[in-house]
């Protein structure tokens, strides 16, 4: 029997930046928060987002703009060597499978698909909730947010504790 961690973070390995996304789906009110933050291999937050949009009714849509939207700040910044990470199971299996999607997400799925062929040392993969308090945490405070924010080498306050914790904890590294 294989036992797996599902509350700890994993560092990245050397030179390689770990960026975790993740959204807050409020169907209600057709919103949604997108919330994005990248750590290097000393558990250091580089960067965070904070972001909301309206008119988003489903959660495949919302998960795969968010991770569009970490890979286009990762592109903007030319950080060249990144773990993308999230929870969003069916979103990350859709990337790393080659079948034609037809929904409303599959062009965004191409998209996505496309920039990972292109950056060779950009991986994706899947990781349990638990792992990621911090980024979860982001997106349902973005819920009620009116503009975007990016903060850059700075955090917001409620997530300091959760940074600490994890750079304190000896993880293991990936990859």
């Amino acid at each position: 029997m294989v036992l797996v961690n599902k509350s700890k973070w994993v560092r990245p390995a050397a030179d390689f930046v770990k960026v975790n996304c993740d959204t807050s789906l409020d169907l209600k009110n057709r919103r949604k928060g997108v919330r994005i933050i990248s750590r290097n291999e000393e558990g250091e937050a580089l960067l965070a987002v904070c972001d909301s949009r309206r008119n988003v009714q489903s959660p495949k849509v919302a998960e795969s703009m968010a991770l569009w939207k970490a890979m286009q700040i990762c592109n903007e910044l030319n950080i060249q060597k990144v773990i993308f990470e999230g929870d969003a199971k069916t979103v990350i299996m859709a990337v790393k499978n080659d079948e034609e999607i037809l929904s409303l997400v599959g062009p965004l799925i191409d998209d996505i698909r496309n920039v990972f062929k292109l950056r060779k040392d950009w991986f994706l993969q899947f990781d349990y909730r638990e792992k990621n308090s911090i980024a979860h945490n982001l997106a349902k405070a973005a819920l009620h947010l009116d503009l975007e924010k990016i903060l850059i080498e700075e955090v917001p306050v409620f997530i300091v504790n959760n940074l600490n914790f994890d750079r304190r904890c000896k993880h293991e590294t990936l990859l």
